[in-house]
């Protein structure tokens, strides 16, 4: 089993950095860095602080801690498996870490998650809420891609990060949906 997704992992990953150009490394460069660490960090802070202004400071504290949880998850996990990233020809980008899972692809999940859930709470129309949804999924997608094409991660990498990403943004909104109950 593990020869063989080795094998889809390797199939996949050769098959986007051999389609390359100059036009799409330019793209996901810049693409990539909206899953970054520091690019989720701003972005829950920034919910963070609209939550406390809107007097909603437990949603804002459990986003926060939601996705401090998938960062931690996902680093942990890094180090546990320690699983090698692809190799240095392939990349396009400077990455030093371990490759599972991808730390972009769990930003990714769980702050795209994260807007795409908190969007369609704001509205009771089927249509908008299956557009919120399409974006929600094309812009983790479009994360996941670029991990790919940048030649810095396997598909089994990015996958993995999605899970980690989206089991951390459930729990917490479990958890969020629970305490709204009681009060």
């Amino acid at each position: 089993m593990l020869t063989f997704l080795s094998s889809v992992d390797t199939t996949i990953l050769t098959f986007f950095v051999s389609h390359r150009t100059d036009l799409g490394l330019l793209f996901f460069r810049y693409l990539t860095e909206l899953a970054s660490p520091a690019t989720g960090t701003a972005l829950v802070l920034f919910l963070g602080y609209y939550f406390f202004d809107q007097r909603k400071w437990q949603l804002g504290l459990y986003n926060l801690i939601g996705f401090l949880f998938a960062e931690a998850s996902t680093w942990l996990l890094k180090y546990l498996i320690g699983r090698p990233r692809p190799d240095v020809l392939y990349h396009a980008v400077t990455e030093t870490s371990f490759s599972f899972p991808s730390g972009h692809a769990t930003t990714a999940a769980f702050i795209f998650g994260l807007i795409g859930y908190l969007a369609s709470t704001h509205t009771t129309s089927i249509s908008t809420k299956r557009w919120i949804l399409l974006l929600t999924v094309l812009s983790i997608l479009l994360i996941d891609l670029s991990r790919l094409f940048l030649g810095v991660h396997y598909l089994s990498d990015v996958l993995a990060g999605n899970l980690v990403g989206l089991i951390c943004l459930g729990i917490i909104l479990h958890l969020e949906r629970k305490q709204n109950k009681r009060v």
